[in-house]
């Protein structure tokens, strides 16, 4: 199985355990992609998971409240919301993403993945968090573009993502 918990991503540990689907990786009941719930902060314990880091490989818990990582350690009795077994999965840092084209117009066509197959297919793989392009059109200002996009992706993405601004006419009127 494979899940992704803000940014984290939770894998497959052996080889032979199942491979992720090209579908949403959990069911509507199981989804975590927010850590608000009615506009409360919600808990998430990862119990039991092999931590991966840059430095360390180890097994633990971790608590995940308001998106971040606010507890690390072995057999942690604290209260969570929503608690996961990782036993046997791998536990990583989710990838980033800075160079991608979701719904994005050029050359008279616009790419084929929108912010929601475009994120779901992301964190399939692991990634959590995309940056993508923000371009203005003839006499659009940057922020306008920038609005724009955001209006997009808001409502469709799985994942986290940020916005590079493409300068393709300046104008000190329109900054």
């Amino acid at each position: 199985s494979l899940l992704l918990i803000q940014n984290f991503f939770i894998a497959p540990h052996r080889k032979n355990e199942e491979r992720p689907s090209a579908r949403w990786p959990w069911s509507s009941s199981d989804r975590v992609c927010t850590s608000r719930r009615k506009g409360r902060t919600v808990k998430t314990l990862i119990r039991g998971g092999n931590v991966i880091t840059a430095a360390d490989d180890y097994h633990a818990d971790l608590l995940v409240e308001d998106e971040k990582i606010v507890l690390v350690g072995r057999h942690l009795a604290v209260e969570a919301d929503l608690e996961l077994n990782a036993v046997g999965k791998l536990v990583i840092p989710g990838g980033i993403d800075p160079h991608t084209h979701m719904e994005l117009p050029a050359g008279g066509t616009v790419s084929s993945d929108d912010f929601c197959t475009g994120t779901i297919a992301a964190a399939c793989g692991g990634t959590t968090t995309i940056v993508d392009f923000a371009t203005p059109r003839h006499g659009e200002s940057f922020l306008q573009a920038l609005e724009s996009r955001h209006r997009q992706a808001e409502a469709k993405s799985a994942i986290d993502y940020g916005f590079h601004l493409v300068v393709t006419d300046f104008s000190n009127e329109r900054t």
